[in-house]
């Protein structure tokens, strides 16, 4: 008992020490954020609006950062055009789910500091309504509906990518 105490305290000092947990709260900014899509080359209609939004939820409940239209700190983004592929194919030859890959590049800059990066959306559509999280760089869909799904996804995942950048970086930040 005490043999596995001793590991899971050494196995949780390992974890502060790489800097894999922090024991300290998320950066603070005092400037509300405002997120502009600068450039937008999608295809599929709702990426946008899934972006901005998943963008802003992640960083409220992650970071606890407001978020406003007309905020002094600036997110700008640019969508690049989804990568929209077939995945799989009918009897007929017809394909049967595609894959919808949500990418792009982001500009944080505020009073404190500016960080800068790439993102791109992972996940899938399993094409019966359960978007769940994948490591496969992509969102598939498998019907018309699943598209919006897929998009959302890869949305969702692109967004914790860029809190995740955001958050690594604002710890460098003078305050």
């Amino acid at each position: 008992m005490a043999t596995l105490a001793a590991i899971l305290l050494m196995a949780g000092f390992c974890l502060v020490a790489q800097g894999c947990y922090a024991l300290r709260d998320p950066p603070a900014l005092a400037d509300a954020v405002r997120i502009e899509v600068i450039s937008d080359q999608g295809r599929v209609v709702r990426t946008q609006a899934f972006l901005v939004d998943e963008i802003a939820k992640s960083l409220q409940s992650r970071l606890g950062w407001r978020i406003s239209p007309d905020g002094a700190a600036r997110l700008q983004l640019v969508i690049l055009e989804e990568k929209i592929r077939p995945v799989s194919r009918d009897q007929r030859g017809i394909p049967a789910a595609w894959n919808v890959e949500v990418r792009g590049h982001w500009l944080l800059t505020t009073r404190n500091g500016h960080n800068d990066g790439a993102f791109a959306g992972n996940g899938y559509d399993n094409g019966q309504g359960a978007v769940t999280a994948g490591g496969l760089n992509s969102s598939y869909a498998a019907g018309f509906h699943d598209e919006d799904d897929a998009a959302l996804n890869a949305s969702s995942d692109a967004a914790f990518g860029i809190s995740n950048a955001i958050e690594d970086d604002a710890k460098t930040w003078k305050p």
